[in-house]
């Protein structure tokens, strides 16, 4: 309209002022269509924010009870494990049977949907059997305090989410214990110090969309180094290498060497043929049997997973 305006007064067919009245009435006479739209769009917030909302009150509430042990050794049993996903019918997971000493590392393989990250979530506590139990130093995890047994645990998610907070705070809420020193040291073991390095805040930068915003492997980077951070004797990777560079790659098997060498007890789902080569022992789900020992042990002789 503007620019019809702008023809009209050079041709003289309008003069300066009219055309200045005829935009101010016309933005009055819009003026109410553009506070619609505006009303809608906070409506469409507002619903959002409902969606949340009975999201998150649906969620079950934790419970605050619960035993927990002196020291965990960092063995585990799978006894009779039975899992079926919420409203099927054939369970995921039928009476598995393993036992994981401390120390050593079990690789979980199996095609897409054979139940990987399912098992590596039963674990962590995150979902219950139906039927059967995961026993930790011989004890059921159901028996202990939540809270505790997350403390015994760093666990590395297929898809890491992360709090919309900064990184440092989303790092110490894993483990408010760590020291600065402590924070930067467990950044380069997960090879996240340089991604951190780049951020223009550094430890300080706000994380935004639940870390969605940041790059797939920059986001494993930390993902991992917040599994580290918790200090526990468990570690649950699922699929620790997807997404990665060579360089993001190398650093997983060298952190993976390191936990073997230091007695902790690792899980990983991962079709990675040098982390499969040098697991202590690896369970098929599509034929789950039991735990196969793996010639090439990665506590005693990492082999597999030298780097260049």
């Amino acid at each position: 309209m503007i620019a019809t305006g702008a023809v009209l007064v050079v041709r003289g067919e309008l003069d300066v002022g009219s055309l200045i009245g005829i935009n101010l009435l016309v933005g009055r006479a819009l003026a109410p269509f553009t506070r619609l739209a505006q009303i809608g769009e906070s409506l469409a917030m507002a619903r959002q924010a409902q969606a949340r909302l009975e999201q998150f009150a649906r969620t079950a509430v934790e419970p605050t009870g619960g035993t927990s042990l002196p020291r965990y050794a960092g063995t585990l049993e799978l006894r009779d494990l039975t899992f079926t996903p919420p409203g099927g019918v054939t369970p995921l997971l039928r009476r598995l049977n393993l036992s994981v000493p401390a120390g050593n590392i079990l690789v979980l393989k199996g095609r897409n949907g054979s139940g990987k990250s399912t098992l590596i979530r039963l674990i962590a506590g995150l979902a219950d059997p139906q039927e059967g139990a995961v026993l930790a130093d011989g004890v059921d995890i159901r028996k202990f305090a939540p809270s505790w047994w997350r403390q015994q645990i760093g666990l590395l998610p297929q898809e890491p989410v992360f709090l919309n907070r900064t990184i440092r705070e989303n790092l110490l809420l894993a483990n408010p214990r760590l020291s600065e020193t402590e924070l930067h040291a467990t950044l380069h073991r997960a090879g996240a110090d340089r991604t951190v390095a780049d951020c223009a805040q550094g430890l300080d930068t706000p994380l935004r969309n639940f870390g969605h915003e940041l790059p797939t492997g920059h986001r494993r980077r930390l993902a991992l180094a917040r599994a580290l951070a918790v200090g526990g004797r468990l570690i649950l990777l699922d699929e620790p290498t997807d997404g990665l560079d060579s360089e993001g790659t190398a650093t997983v098997y060298r952190t993976l060497i390191e936990l073997a060498r230091s007695g902790h007890t690792v899980i990983i789902a991962s079709h990675d043929p040098r982390i499969l080569q040098g697991a202590s022992l690896v369970l098929d789900l599509d034929q789950p049997n039991g735990a196969a020992p793996n010639s090439d042990s990665m506590a005693r002789e990492p082999a597999g997973l030298v780097t260049p």
